[in-house]
This record gives C-alpha cells, sequence and structure tokens, in this order.
C-alpha cells in the first residue's frame, strides 16, 4: 500500500479495478484479493493482512520485507503465527543462554579450584605455625628446666649477678621477634624427639 501520488502504476478504479473513467456502472470487484468489495475496504482480507504485517513490523522492529517473508510462509496468517516464526531473535537468545551457562561453569570451576588451593595453603600454613609452637613450647621447657637447675644451689652474691646475666639471655631466646636458628631446619623436630 502506498499513497497515489508516489505510485508509478497506471490508475484503475477502485471499485471494480478495470482501468476506465467515470462513474463505474460494473459490480464491485477487488483488484487485491478478487472478492466482491471496493479495494478500499477496510474488511478486505488482503487489507487486513498488511495491516498486521505493519503492526508486527513495528512492535518486532523488522524491514518489511523481512515482514512480508514471514507472512508469506504460512498460508493462514495471525499474529502469534507471526511472532513464532520470527526465529533468528529466538536462535540469538539460545545462543547467548548456552554461552552465558558455559561461561558459569568456567567461573565455577576455577573458583572452585582456587578455593582448593587456598584451602591447601591454609593447612599448610597452620601445620607450620602448630610446629613452630611445638618447637617454642618444648624449648621453653628445657630452659625453664636449666633455670630450676640453677636456682636449686646456694651461691653467692657475686654469681647472683652472673646468674642474672644468664638469666637476660636466656629471656632473649623467649622476645617474639627472635626465633633460633634450629627452629628453621626442617629435621628439628625430628631431632628433637630422638633425643
Amino acid at each position: 500500500m502506498h499513497p497515489s501520488r508516489v505510485c508509478e502504476k497506471t490508475t484503475v478504479c477502485p471499485s471494480c479495478g478495470e482501468i476506465h473513467s467515470g462513474i463505474c456502472q460494473v459490480p464491485q470487484k477487488c483488484i487485491n484479493c478478487q472478492g466482491e468489495h471496493s479495494a478500499t475496504s477496510k474488511g478486505c482480507p488482503f487489507y487486513i493482512k498488511e495491516q498486521n504485517i505493519m503492526e508486527l513490523k513495528c512492535r518486532n522492529h523488522l524491514t518489511t520485507a523481512e515482514k512480508r517473508r514471514i507472512c508469506s510462509q504460512s498460508a493462514t496468517f495471525n499474529y502469534a503465527a507471526a511472532v513464532k516464526a520470527n526465529t533468528p531473535i529466538n536462535v540469538i537468545e539460545g545462543q547467548i543462554n548456552e554461552k552465558m551457562e558455559t561461561m558459569v561453569l568456567k567461573m565455577n570451576e576455577k573458583i572452585e579450584s582456587i578455593v582448593q588451593t587456598i584451602n591447601a595453603k591454609m593447612e599448610q600454613q597452620a601445620n607450620m605455625l602448630v610446629g613452630m609452637f611445638e618447637r617454642l613450647v618444648e624449648s621453653l621447657l628445657q630452659n625453664l628446666t636449666a633455670i630450676n637447675k640453677l636456682g636449686g644451689e646456694t651461691i653467692s652474691p657475686s654469681r647472683k649477678k652472673k646468674r642474672s646475666t644468664i638469666f637476660a639471655k636466656h629471656l632473649e631466646v623467649f622476645s617474639t621477634s627472635y626465633i633460633p636458628e634450629e627452629w628453621e631446619a626442617s629435621d628439628y623436630r625430628s631431632s628433637s624427639k630422638t633425643e
């Protein structure tokens, strides 16, 4: 459908569909559908189909040629059939959904892998800290035992002064900033237990 001012075809009678001038004496016949009505009738199936095409074209943002192709694929045209036949959008949505699902699965796998790695590192660090703590406790007990042995003897005032300097040296061992070199050796734990 288009306005008469831009039509390049020969003008025909809207009532009978024939080429003539003047008042039409022939019974009405639609040039579009060959029905018994005027070509300008709003009840014409061709007119209704064109209106539906225009409506669907606007709603689905398609060109007129695309909508005509969709409508010509089905002999009985209705809105539901036209929307159902509009597969490109449905196909694209399906592809996007599939890609999103695969991306989510890959992300979940990576996250799970990272969590397992972090858990393994944390467990390793915790075991190392427990080992260091056990060695510290053993060292403290050994030093306390040595101090107790020194404390049981009677000593002169000059020896007491010497004893306090030895005690101060033992306190250095307990400071948090000082870690004995033997603690850093990996076999210290096993060697201290065998002694």
